[in-house]
This record gives structure tokens, sequence and C-alpha cells, in this order.
């Protein structure tokens, strides 16, 4: 889950910084039950590369274990129109979610922001991971209208 219905306040996360990335999680010793039941395994990894600062929601127990995978598939995704929004491993499959920035100068609330556009699955085959499906957002830019279809 990437949304909650708590108030999360500055003093319930913790930010590390390490060599190339930062992440924000939920810190335990602070959190309120509520935000603890409902983020308790998400987190924010901040990759920098030459094109900037990219956040990606990661859904994961212990996120730092994909950080390698994370930096390889932002390598490809990680553009000026596009990048990894959201990241969910499991067990040997993972699937990412890829925004596409929405440019529209009239829109004050989204104009300029990366909104769902496809949504990529991959399997680990002999320590490889190898695309397995890719759905695009047909209802693109609006994320409360997804409707998946396979490419």
């Amino acid at each position: 889950m990437e949304e909650s219905t708590c108030f999360v306040y500055q003093n319930e996360i913790k930010k590390e910084y390490r060599k190339g990335y930062s992440i924000e999680f939920i810190n335990p010793n602070e959190a309120s039950g509520c935000v603890k039941n409902q983020l308790a395994h998400t987190s924010l990894i901040h990759l920098v590369d030459s094109i900037g600062r990219n956040t990606i929601v990661v859904q994961a127990k212990h996120p730092e274990k994909f950080i390698a995978v994370l930096k390889e598939l932002n390598k490809k995704w990680h553009t000026i129109e596009t990048h990894i929004t959201h990241f969910y491993p499991h067990k040997n499959q993972l699937s990412i979610i890829v925004g596409k920035r929405y440019d529209n100068k009239n829109d004050s609330i989204f104009h300029n922001t990366f909104q769902p556009y496809q949504r990529i699955q991959f399997e680990k085959v002999q320590n490889e991971w190898k695309e397995k499906s890719r759905e695009i957002n047909d209802a693109w830019p609006w994320q409360y209208k997804l409707n998946w279809k396979s490419k």
C-alpha cells in the first residue's frame, strides 16, 4: 500500500543517507499505530543520477536488498519524460510502475507530475531479471481510472 488514511509527521519518518541514494522509512519507535499498520513496509528510495533525483515507492520489508536492481532499472527508465514511481518485489518476481510526465500548463494541480503509464513485470531467470509482461494504462494520465491493457 502506498496510500494511507493516516497523517504522517516528520518525527515518524527516519531518513538515512547512503552512497548514491537515500532511504526514508517509518520510524517504529515514533510512529503512531495507524502509521505502523498501514505503512510499515513502505519506503521511499531517492536515487540520484545524471538526470537528477528519482523517488521510488518501495513495498518491501528489506528494501535495501533491492538497491542494485533498482539502480539498474532506473538507468533504463529514468528519463526526462519517464521514471519508475513504484517498485513491488515478490519472491522471484517484481513489478514496477513507470510514470510518464503529464505536461498541461492549464492544469495547476497535476502539471509536470509523473502519472502511472506502464506496469512492467519481471521474473528472475538464472540470476537475471527478465521482462515477463507489460501493460499500458490506456486511461493515462488519470491514476484513479487505471485500466491496464496488455501490450
